[in-house]
């Protein structure tokens, strides 16, 4: 996902969107005797899609790029077929191409 936020603790980054690249990776787990019949057996990722877009996009400033992924991952947590969650956001325009400045977080429901 690519979007124009305002996020971080610059001075500037608080009136100025930048691009953030958000990429997510869901990780459930089967057995062997495990059938996909419909969307219900399966991670559904349109509805996280769409609440990470509603939740990045609101007008609330963000000031940490951990704090997102926190929230993300929150959002990915809601579907119980997830086991493992991992987040990284991007801010790709943030050195003008001479750095990719990047967090992963990631969290693995208990056993």
């Amino acid at each position: 996902i690519q979007l124009s936020l305002c996020i971080g603790i610059a001075d500037d980054e608080y009136n100025n969107p930048q691009t953030v690249i958000i990429a997510v990776e869901l990780v459930g787990s089967i057995d062997e005797n495990y059938r996909f019949s419909d969307i219900h057996d399966c991670i559904d990722y349109a509805p996280i899609y769409d609440e990470i877009c509603r939740i990045a996009l609101s007008d609330e400033h963000i000031d940490l790029l951990e704090h997102l992924a926190v929230k993300i991952i929150d959002i990915c947590f809601k579907n119980s077929l997830v086991k493992t969650c991992h987040v990284t956001l991007s801010k790709p325009d943030l050195y003008e191409g001479n750095g990719l400045p990047s967090v992963t977080l990631s969290r693995s429901r208990p056993e």
